[in-house]
């Protein structure tokens, strides 16, 4: 799988300033309090925050264990995170860390920039035996919806490689060697013009996603609570959030 890193930075050193007040989900108090009872961080853990960006997951684990540190690829999106200990600019297929180091890896919304086969292979690598894992993504509800969730997902950032259903980061992380011990889904209430209008995404392509809205299928229209008011649209996303323990060296 080929990974456009020039992309992914160009897009997100576009969104840095105004990043934290794109979506509705990144300041999700809910989501992010969800994420910290999951993660059930000890004294003296050691986290890593995977593509930590402006840093929001890693303010509710600041102060948790014995430190945080993030690790990214966007330098721009670095500038507005001042929760984690240390900052690392490297990439997830090949972190520079010892192998298992980490109690705790947490990751919300990065996969979908990555090749998923390396970076589930360094989860693995630098994570402690019996270490733990968090993953929180977006996802579509099901089959039927998938193919107008990819299309709205893929228009809002071109640097997206992965699109997920509910099955998928389960069914990698087992075959990577996790155990799963819990899933749980969380609606994410989103204004999708306010979410696409984010400095980084051509007029064409919001126009090619409001078409998507408008002429998406029955069950993504429920599902996703679809409104279209005016120049509004509003729908309610899936968020899976995923624990998984390392259960095989």
């Amino acid at each position: 799988m080929s990974i456009d890193k020039a992309k992914i930075h160009s897009h997100f050193n576009k969104r840095a300033e105004t990043y934290n007040q794109s979506a509705a989900w990144v300041n999700d108090e809910k989501l992010l309090g969800k994420i910290l009872k999951l993660a059930q961080v000890q004294d003296g853990w050691k986290i890593l925050d995977l593509a930590t960006g402006t840093g929001k997951v890693a303010e509710v684990l600041k102060g948790k264990g014995r430190e945080v540190i993030g690790i990214d690829i966007t330098p721009d999106m670095f500038l507005q995170n001042k929760a984690v200990d240390e900052l690392i600019i490297a990439s997830a297929h090949h972190m520079p860390f010892a192998s298992g180091i980490f109690d705790l890896i947490v990751c919300r919304q990065g996969l979908q920039f990555m090749n998923l086969d390396l970076t589930y292979a360094e989860i693995h690598r630098v994570l402690k035996q019996g270490g733990s894992v968090v993953l929180a993504h977006l996802t579509s509800y099901g089959e039927e919806d998938f193919q107008d969730t990819y299309e709205t997902l893929r228009l809002r950032n071109s640097a997206r490689v992965n699109f997920f259903k509910k099955i998928d980061i389960p069914q990698s992380l087992v075959n990577f060697g996790f155990t799963i011990t819990t899933i749980e889904n969380h609606p994410c209430r989103e204004n999708a013009i306010a979410w696409l209008d984010n400095g980084a995404v051509q007029e064409a392509e919001i126009e090619q996603a409001v078409e998507v809205y408008k002429s998406s299928n029955q069950q993504f229209k429920l599902w996703h609570q679809l409104e279209i008011e005016g120049q509004s649209i509003f729908e309610t996303m899936n968020m899976q959030i995923v624990k998984a323990v390392k259960t095989r060296c």
